[in-house]
């Protein structure tokens, strides 16, 4: 695994650096959808791009049809080209997120989860997101998760939230007032 992570992050980083900075969210956003299209929502082509009984060429036809239908960014296009042609389209979900953190380190930016016991308001996820930038110096991108135990827990009108912040592949737990994290 480690091995196939190091290959899809070295497509992921040449991917890049074949970008303009300008277009690194258009293509991320269209592999993001490529990758949900050929390992969830069609089974079929899934098969077609990873099963050995399908040649080369009949991989590039679907493909080219593919991006010949949706717009797909020429680099892009390109690039699921050359997947084919080295036999690398099992590692496409390993490259989106080595694309992913790729991007959002050159662009400063933290993707983060925001996992709550209790219901968390907009305004409060703007007020947490704020201080992650705040105290990160980085632009944050929250994502907020129900937790499995919302709606199931009784929190104390002192303790407004039991909260878990994942970033960077570590989770910050925040139990209590959140105000007071908020505030230092």
């Amino acid at each position: 695994m480690i091995y196939q992570q190091v290959i899809a992050r070295r497509y992921a980083r040449g991917l890049m650096l074949s970008l303009k900075e300008g277009d690194f969210d258009e293509v991320l956003a269209q592999l993001k959808l490529f990758c949900d299209l050929a390992t969830i929502t069609s089974l079929e082509l899934k098969r077609v791009l990873e099963d050995p009984a399908f040649s080369p060429l009949d991989r590039r036809a679907v493909i080219n049809k593919i991006a010949s239908k949706s717009s797909m960014h020429p680099q892009l296009h390109h690039f699921l080209l050359l997947l084919v042609e080295k036999n690398r389209m099992a590692l496409l979900s390993l490259i989106y997120e080595a694309l992913l953190i790729l991007i959002d380190s050159h662009q400063a930016r933290l993707r983060v989860k925001i996992v709550s016991a209790s219901s968390v308001s907009p305004e409060e996820v703007f007020e947490i997101t704020e201080s992650l930038k705040k105290s990160l110096k980085k632009d944050v991108m929250a994502e907020l998760k129900a937790s499995k135990a919302q709606g199931q827990c009784k929190l104390s009108d002192k303790l407004r939230f039991a909260l878990s912040v994942a970033a960077f592949n570590r989770i910050s737990q925040y139990d209590g007032a959140i105000s007071n994290y908020l505030s230092s």
